[in-house]
């Protein structure tokens, strides 16, 4: 799909490496970690295990605003 969004100039890849020949990165790195992240949440038999591990990952996500947001202003 993102291939065709592209080659319709519906999607831009802002990075040379990011394009077609190396579609899959996009697969990797885009799609297959996030489906075994959520698959492995899925199946946790705790609930508090399941909380922590996405907990974990927004905490992730918030440290990464700050310092590349607000400290370093990249975004």
């Amino acid at each position: 799909m993102e291939i065709v969004l592209n080659r319709a100039d519906m999607l831009i890849w802002a990075y040379p490496f990011w394009n077609v020949p190396n579609v899959l990165l996009i697969i990797v790195f885009g799609y297959l970690t996030f489906h075994v992240v959520a698959f492995w949440v899925h199946d946790m038999k705790k609930m508090r295990s399941k909380l922590t591990t996405v907990g974990t990952i927004y905490g992730l996500a918030l440290v990464g605003v700050l310092v590349f947001g607000v400290g370093l202003m990249w975004i």
